[in-house]
């Protein structure tokens, strides 16, 4: 199985779904975080569902920190 994960960092909450590709598998929505800590947030939802790594990850933010934070 591709396990792909797409997660929307918007500004009140973290939403992220794990899909096989063809489905989704799951689907999850938590208090938003700062981009710098949006790893260790990503990392905690895959340990909660079973999971230490995905193939595919697509990272939307609608708005960064600083204007320098967004060319990272």
């Amino acid at each position: 199985m591709t396990a792909r994960l797409g997660v929307d960092l918007g500004a009140t909450w973290l939403r992220a779904c794990l899909s096989n590709g063809k489905s989704a598998l799951w689907t999850e929505r938590v208090h938003a975080t700062a981009w710098r800590d949006a790893p260790a947030a990503l990392r905690r939802l895959l340990k909660k569902h079973g999971l230490r790594r995905v193939d595919e990850l697509t990272l939307a933010a609608r708005a960064s920190e600083a204007r320098k934070d967004a060319r990272r």
